[in-house]
């Protein structure tokens, strides 16, 4: 069973091609896909996360353009 929130290496997602273009589900493949290929766990209850956002990102790019 999937959940709301993932977080994984960005190597994962490179290494199996990132999203397919499919209708429905983009990231229930890209997970299936991964658990195929590398070890992955399901963490219940993490205790900390750690945000970062670069200088060069979408996000920041697009609110620099609406501000």
């Amino acid at each position: 069973m999937l959940g709301p929130t993932f977080f994984g290496k960005r190597k994962v997602f490179f290494e199996l091609q990132g999203f397919k273009n499919i209708v429905y589900g983009e990231d229930t493949d890209l997970w299936e896909r991964a658990e195929k290929t590398f070890k992955t766990a399901k963490l219940t209850a993490p205790e900390t996360y750690y945000y970062t956002r670069a200088e060069t990102t979408i996000t920041k790019t697009v609110l620099e353009e609406k501000g």
